[in-house]
């Protein structure tokens, strides 16, 4: 059982106006746009609306009443209390709005997976479609891992909830299985659910979770092949890849996923999915990848852009996020760009990355420069 935090925010009357440094201040801890905090009495009559919304309740049995979502809170507040953590109050730091829940909750109820830690969220219908869910979920499982020393974390939800279970995907948890929840049994339409898990392993964590000025970096999965296919439509540098052309756009996309599905597996690395903050599109992906080159070990920083996202600098921020963490985080002397001579875009982005070239080799078949820089 996880033992209890004894971190505390700190109280403050809601309705003194605060600025953006007492804002974040008033939380235990914060994301870029969210704050999270434990639950109030006074939170009632806004988590009432919530859960009476039939749209909010649509995944679940029946909506609550004013006198259900009292006891919620109650339950909610006791378990802080227990274990230094709940399903957080999440309000939006600028303003102040309780959008609702996301946070983590004790489990116990019986299911193979249990107990456990699990992850959940549920927001008012006038936040959703602003990745205020996803950001949030994001920041908690780093709070469960970083903060709480947390082992692992699940998640659930009914089967029908497809928009929960592609938040479970975007933050990196991996889908388990399928089964009857024991206190639905008398709710059919609900009973049958599915559950994700996502272990603590420190350093992937850490990699899998990163966010940069415009973009977000998860772990790809094979739902991403069909976007991830555009990257292969009317590209002209895919001849700078050492990929079987031969194939088709969807089995080069399928391929490449794999091969960072086994990355991950292996070593915890590899290229991850890239997407916009502002509205959650695939637009590339880039990562840290291991490399053996002329018989040395080697970290290759590497980005791949899809075409109609050419041109706007993300290559460039990927290559710049990724080398940030191999500074941090990765025990090597120094790090790389493998590019083909002739890929010109590539070595301006490894250039804007700090980096120069090495020396030069056949690499897959191709003369490449290698490009490097120091672990500063």
């Amino acid at each position: 059982m996880p033992q209890r935090d004894n971190t505390r925010m700190r109280h403050k009357d809601q309705n003194t106006a605060m600025n953006p440094t007492q804002m974040t201040d008033y939380y235990l801890f914060n994301s870029e746009r969210l704050g999270f905090r434990n639950w109030k009495k006074e939170d009632l009559d806004a988590f009432a609306d919530l859960n009476a919304d039939d749209a909010v309740m649509k995944h679940f049995p029946k909506p609550l009443t004013r006198e259900e979502t009292a006891a919620f809170i109650d339950r909610l507040i006791a378990h802080f209390d227990q274990y230094g953590y709940n399903y957080f109050a999440a309000e939006i730091i600028e303003t102040g709005e309780l959008i609702g829940f996301i946070g983590l909750a004790y489990q116990m109820y019986e299911a193979p997976f249990l107990p456990a830690t699990d992850i959940g969220w549920r927001l008012k219908k006038s936040a959703w479609g602003k990745g205020f869910a996803t950001e949030g979920a994001r920041r908690c499982l780093e709070h469960a891992f970083e903060e709480l020393k947390l082992e692992q974390v699940v998640s659930t939800c009914a089967l029908s909830n497809t928009g929960s279970e592609s938040i479970m995907k975007k933050i990196g948890m991996k889908r388990m299985g399928e089964f009857d929840h024991p206190r639905l049994k008398e709710y059919l339409d609900y009973e049958k659910c599915v559950w994700y898990e996502i272990k603590n392993i420190p350093s992937f964590m850490t990699y899998s979770l990163q966010e940069s000025e415009r973009l977000t970096y998860r772990q790809a999965t094979l739902d991403d092949i069909p976007r991830w296919t555009a990257f292969f439509v009317d590209n002209d540098r895919l001849r700078f890849l050492g990929m079987d052309l031969e194939k088709s756009n969807e089995e080069l996309a399928e391929l490449w996923i794999r091969k960072q599905l086994g990355r991950y597996a292996t070593n915890g690395f590899g290229h991850l999915a890239v997407e916009l903050k502002s509205n959650g599109e695939l637009i590339g992906m880039g990562g840290v990848v291991p490399r053996v080159l002329d018989g040395n070990a080697e970290f290759e920083i590497a980005y791949s852009v899809i075409p109609g996202h050419w041109g706007h600098g993300y290559a460039t921020e990927i290559a710049r996020t990724m080398k940030e963490f191999g500074m941090k985080h990765i025990d090597a002397p120094r790090f790389i760009s493998i590019i083909d001579w002739d890929n010109t875009h590539s070595a301006k982005v490894a250039v804007k990355n700090g980096m120069d070239v090495r020396f030069q080799t056949e690499y897959l078949g191709m003369k490449v420069d290698i490009f490097g820089v120091e672990k500063s």
